[in-house]
């Protein structure tokens, strides 16, 4: 059962590689909700990380 091992590490780097550019793409979309939705509807964005 020792060749499962290499088999496992690169199901493990692509879940990791996964996970990263989701937490990227919903830090952006974070980001667009509070910072250019506010100020296209006239509210200040305000500073999103002092709450």
């Amino acid at each position: 059962m020792h060749w499962r091992w290499p088999l496992d590490a690169i199901f493990l780097w692509m879940e990791t590689r996964r996970h990263r550019y989701y937490e990227l793409a919903r830090y952006r979309v974070r980001l667009m909700e509070t910072r250019f939705y506010l100020q296209m509807m006239g509210q200040p964005g305000g500073d999103w990380q002092a709450r």
